[in-house]
């Protein structure tokens, strides 16, 4: 079993549902104030959780199929800390002597996405389950926090359920930290799901 920060899974649009129509956006948000050195071996570690979950859930005469094909994975790091952030974006930079054998090396990239240089107001004209999670991850105060919960609950009430679900156990979390704490960027929320 591997634990996953946030897994979604969506629907390519225009895909026969006979197809792959899966694509599992693998969001990987951790409240942290310091680089993660060892994320793309982490991520790797979860796409292959997700791929060998998928597999082991596919027919296995549609899996032996030549035209069978695993989802493709967009693994994303939302990341809060304030210094920049300097950890590789490749995998093969993780690999000893990855150029000395181009093109044999395993290799990939994920997106990274500095939350505290986000435009708020660019965030809050959509209302997904990311948005309010990318809107909760800039207030580090308890301050901000009692400031922005009542907009924040307005708009995760016009989530699906579902959603709501996710968010109301990061909400539950930040009330820990909230209560404990007058710095909330000192702790560590993971949004959890768990990939078997």
């Amino acid at each position: 079993t591997y634990e996953s920060d946030l897994v979604y899974k969506i629907h390519l649009g225009g895909l026969s549902r006979e197809s792959v129509e899966e694509v599992y956006i693998f969001f990987l948000q951790e409240m942290q104030s310091k680089n993660d050195f060892t994320m793309p071996f982490r991520l790797l570690v979860y796409m292959t959780a997700i791929w060998m979950d998928f597999f082991k859930n596919t027919d296995e005469k549609r899996r032996k199929r030549k035209d069978y094909r695993l989802p493709p994975i967009i693994p994303l790091v939302l990341y809060n800390g304030a210094p920049d952030w300097t950890a590789p974006l490749h995998f093969k930079d993780k690999v000893a002597h990855s150029d000395n054998f181009n093109g044999y090396v395993c290799d990939f990239e994920y997106i990274l996405i500095n939350v505290c240089k986000l435009d708020r107001g660019e965030i809050k004209k959509r209302n997904t389950l990311i948005d309010n999670i990318l809107l909760a991850d800039q207030f580090r105060t308890k301050e901000a926090w009692l400031e922005n919960v009542k907009d924040l609950s307005d708009r995760v009430r016009k989530l699906s359920k579902e959603d709501q679900n996710l968010y109301t156990g990061t909400v539950n979390d930040i009330k820990d930290i909230v209560n404990s704490s007058h710095n909330v960027a000192q702790h560590s929320v993971c949004y959890r799901n768990t990939v078997k």
